[in-house]
């Protein structure tokens, strides 16, 4: 059996494991300013090549669980990622690259949007500002809308 060696890219995203705190900002409406609440998160590296993420946050009362998983697609040479949560049924897939300069990792999918019931582009965007600190936002984009931002979140990690 082949034995496969982890890339410098596999490297890059097993930093990130351990435990966060995350401040969390929700845009649920236009021209509105978003809800801010408080997240913890979990990451564990699962062998040299893949991180699985379990997320929690409690949204005024709803208790929203998450988890994800990222790696290195060493065929398609791009980072892979796919997000389920407890407040929709749908399995959102991403990919992407990472711009090594900048330490920021750029993700796209084609994913339901659950406010139409309809597919709509998603785009992400995680930058390392440390190996403590870490910022993420998502943003979506309809037919009918400009990409608008669904989330930002700010990562510390817990000593």
């Amino acid at each position: 059996m082949e034995q496969h060696q982890p890339r410098s890219e596999h490297v890059w995203l097993q930093k990130a494991a351990g435990d966060w705190y995350v401040a969390c900002a929700y845009f649920t409406a236009a021209n509105q300013p978003p809800v801010k609440v408080q997240g913890s998160e979990c990451v564990t590296s699962l062998g040299q090549f893949w991180t699985v993420t379990t997320f929690e946050a409690d949204m005024m009362g709803l208790l929203i669980q998450g988890h994800a998983t990222l790696g290195f697609d060493v065929i398609n040479q791009c980072f892979i990622s796919t997000w389920v949560d407890s407040s929709t049924p749908h399995l959102y897939r991403f990919k992407g690259q990472l711009d090594t300069a900048t330490q920021t990792l750029t993700m796209s999918g084609e994913n339901m949007d659950p406010l139409t019931g309809k597919l709509a582009n998603y785009r992400s965007v995680e930058t390392r500002n440390s190996d403590d600190h870490r910022d993420f936002a998502l943003y979506v984009k309809t037919e009918n809308r400009a990409e608008t931002p669904v989330l930002r979140y700010s990562y510390t990690r817990k000593r």
